[in-house]
């Protein structure tokens, strides 16, 4: 058996608007989390995640808690794996995998020509004195293993990727698929050579179409379709998901979402909402966001130039012409909402009045894009567990503990961005 863990090394932790609320294996990439691919790729659970100081309240259902290195015993073999990295999901590295079991030496993982963690066998002491935060500047003393498959850089590649990578997860994932077009209920239609694979309990209205011409399309348990919906691959729908209409291409929609309009190239995680008319496009939604009706957002400049994105580091070009938005946890959006190319909305952040909104939007503002404040605390957890509530969850302690730190310290960046002369 493998001690299995995952670590944020410091771009990884960059990774905001979504990294102030979750570790970046948490984040949704093709058909599943970054921590379920590695979970699948190294055979076993994920015992924990090693990142910022600041989640340590972190707390989701079936999710590992976060641990210090330190802490980490050395009864078993231990891999500690960068979240970054997305393995190869075939066989091709099964038998290197097998014969970590038996070695007694230490190895540096390597992948697609970085560094992205360690082999440390029984016994071994010193985890912690590993540099988790930039795995490249830790000494190369060990032996290096190669494994396949690539490593995510910028925050955006998230997007990027996502489309090709639902057809790399679904090619490898050990479904019970039938080789034939699967049997539709009446009036749905389907065309393409791609796989069409819909699960159990899955509820479609006529006039439902699927287009599997450009990739697959999977459609999990507990669906529901509504009719007028034209999904095209490539695809993943998670578990309890409904489709209320549109035309929906090459995009990830999580669990329990609520979904209708325009969406293209887009990852949507759990239980977040976008259930009116409206554009959203090369973009990545966090969990538990509403979009109010006719909320769009910009993916392509008028100027046709390259779109630009806040980071920690600053304001970065992402040499992509065709980019989105990014919104964290928890953020609601008004009616007519307008979110420009390459915006970056904070957790916990609702704004409303309509108009353009500006690019960066610090986490848990509160008011019209032209004028935003800060998002009360009390109200903002008050709404959460209200919001919640309506899909019968409702915040642990922890998590809740998890939500003040992030408003805690997020708190200066609103101040001065709201009161400049404050910096």
């Amino acid at each position: 058996m493998l001690n299995f863990y995952l670590f944020d090394d410091q771009k990884a932790q960059d990774w905001c608007p979504f990294t102030l609320t979750r570790p970046a294996g948490e984040l949704t990439l093709g058909c599943m989390s970054m921590r379920e691919r590695g979970e699948l790729f190294w055979g076993g659970q994920c015992l924990g995640y090693i990142t910022s100081q600041s989640l340590h309240h972190f707390d989701e259902p079936d999710t590992p808690s976060v641990v210090e290195a330190e802490d980490i015993t050395s009864d078993e073999p231990l891999i500690l794996f960068l979240s970054r990295a997305v393995p190869d999901l075939s066989d091709h590295d099964s038998a290197i995998i097998s014969r970590l079991h038996l070695d007694t030496s230490p190895k540096t993982l390597l992948m697609d020509g970085e560094t992205v963690g360690w082999f440390l066998p029984r016994g071994f002491s010193g985890p912690e004195n590993l540099d988790l935060l930039n795995p490249s500047h830790s000494p190369k003393a060990f032996p290096v293993l190669q494994l396949s498959g690539s490593v995510l850089h910028d925050l955006w590649d998230l997007v990027l990727e996502n489309g090709k990578q639902i057809g790399r997860d679904l090619n490898a994932m050990s479904f019970s698929q039938p080789e034939a077009s699967p049997l539709l209920p009446d009036g749905v239609t389907c065309l393409g050579d791609h796989l069409i694979s819909i699960r159990e309990d899955v509820n479609m209205d006529p006039r439902v179409h699927l287009d599997s011409t450009l990739g697959p399309i999977f459609i999990s348990p507990g669906v529901r379709i509504h009719a007028f919906t034209h999904i095209a691959g490539p695809a993943f729908i998670g578990p309890g998901t409904r489709l209320l209409g549109g035309y929906m291409k090459n995009f990830t929609a999580g669990s329990g979402c609520k979904l209708r309009g325009e969406i293209s190239n887009s990852v949507i995680m759990d239980y977040t909402n976008k259930a009116h008319d409206g554009y959203l496009g090369n973009s990545y939604l966090g969990s538990w966001v509403n979009l109010g009706a006719l909320t769009t957002n910009s993916d392509l400049k008028n100027n046709y130039g390259e779109i630009k994105v806040s980071t920690p580091k600053g304001l970065v070009n992402t040499g992509n012409q065709k980019l989105g938005i990014f919104v964290g946890d928890h953020v609601k959006t008004g009616i007519g909402s307008l979110l420009p190319a390459g915006c970056v909305i904070g957790c916990g952040t609702n704004i409303f009045g309509g108009g353009m909104s500006p690019s960066e939007i610090p986490a848990f503002s509160w008011g019209t894009c032209d004028k935003l404040g800060e998002y009360e605390l009390p109200a903002f957890l008050e709404m959460t567990n209200k919001v919640m509530s309506r899909r019968g969850l409702s915040l642990t302690s922890k998590a809740e503990q998890l939500l003040i730190t992030a408003w805690d310290d997020t708190h200066l960046q609103r101040i001065t961005k709201v009161n400049p002369s404050l910096q």
